[in-house]
């Protein structure tokens, strides 16, 4: 079961992210369904709800695990994360 995410904190993953998915960069002001947030490190591998282990992702990309991996094989290739600025 997933743990609860406290609505600021949700506010400043948004913010984050610039309310775009992390894997696709869709925008939620484009397709206007709301992102989801989800753990970069999964809950289940001990993954912690904190601000730098969150982002948002679309629904497809949640959806299609192969290219959730692909992106996040790149992202960390390259040395980003989601900012905390």
């Amino acid at each position: 079961m997933a743990s609860y995410i406290p609505v600021t904190l949700q506010q400043q993953v948004r913010e984050d992210a610039g309310r775009r998915c992390g894997y696709c960069l869709g925008s939620e002001m484009v397709t206007g369904i709301p992102l989801e947030i989800e753990h970069l490190i999964p809950e289940s591998a001990g993954g912690p709800t904190a601000r730098e282990n969150l982002w948002l992702a679309c629904h497809r990309c949640k959806m299609n695990n192969d290219y959730v991996v692909e992106a996040r094989r790149f992202w960390v290739f390259a040395g980003w994360h989601p900012p905390l600025e």
